[in-house]
């Protein structure tokens, strides 16, 4: 399995595993819990400590990354392991930094405490390196008015014909309130999309709707003077966002024409 990486130019780098060859350092993207099937990514850190220059990945090369999720009782999911045809050059002293998001094959829907580690692959000694351990929280919410909206899939998307809800949720960590977007099969209850609309007051419910090519409509409060208008297309696919201030005495409303 091939992941696409994003080189970082700077990292914050966390208190990491020393190790003879490598330090690798791991962090994940937020503190505050994640909703359940949230996008998480990854930030892996590594500095060639062994003295002589290496190379990862190539065409035949082993995982060079390998990543390990636990549950609160210590049992491991499926590793997710990094592959990569282009050889990566590591000289002796440097640091790599790469950007994984980790729910691209990992999905974790399941409520709860969860722990993260990474290790890299040391060609010349044939041993991974691990890095320090990352915990996380899983937890969700009860869809926010307005009530869910079901709708068919229309011709040109992937299950075209089945029945399908958009639904939005409010998640609050401890300084702010944010709107999330699921996405959710009727007959199944398979949560297939969720992820973050953005920052969010509950002074006035979100106004939500559908136009005629099933695409969801969605205008929020995100502060006391700002609106936020989102357009979610039938895969779940966020397609425009557009911020309002709202003007004394007058804020913007959904609604639809005919046209």
């Amino acid at each position: 399995m091939k992941i696409p990486f994003l080189c970082l130019a700077l990292v914050l780098v966390p208190l990491f595993a020393a190790q003879a060859q490598y330090e690798v350092a791991l962090q994940l993207d937020r503190t505050v819990p994640y909703m359940s099937q949230e996008p998480m990514t990854a930030i892996v850190t590594v500095t060639n400590r062994s003295g002589s220059d290496v190379v990862l990945g190539g065409p035949k090369g082993k995982a060079w990354m390998i990543f390990n999720v636990k549950d609160s009782l210590d049992r491991s999911i499926s590793p997710l392991q990094a592959t990569s045809d282009e050889a990566i050059p590591f000289p002796a002293g440097e640091r790599i930094s790469r950007k994984i998001r980790i729910t691209d094959t990992h999905s974790i829907t399941e409520l709860g405490t969860y722990s993260i580690t990474v290790s890299i692959y040391h060609p010349p000694s044939g041993e991974y390196y691990g890095s320090n351990r990352v915990r996380f929280v899983v937890t969700d919410e009860k869809p926010h008015p307005p009530t869910p909206i079901t709708f068919g899939v229309p011709e040109g998307f992937d299950g075209a014909g089945r029945k399908r809800q958009y639904v939005l949720m409010v998640h609050r960590d401890l300084e702010r309130s944010y709107l999330y977007f699921r996405l959710v099969d009727e007959r199944s209850k398979q949560k297939l999309v969720t992820f973050s609309l953005g920052p969010v007051t509950v002074v006035r419910q979100p106004q939500a709707t559908l136009d005629r090519a099933n695409n969801f409509h969605v205008l929020f409060q995100a502060r006391p003077d700002q609106s936020t208008y989102c357009v979610i297309s039938p895969d779940g696919k966020l397609k425009s966002v557009e911020y309002f201030r709202d003007l004394e005495g007058s804020r913007p409303q959904l609604f639809l024409t005919r046209e």
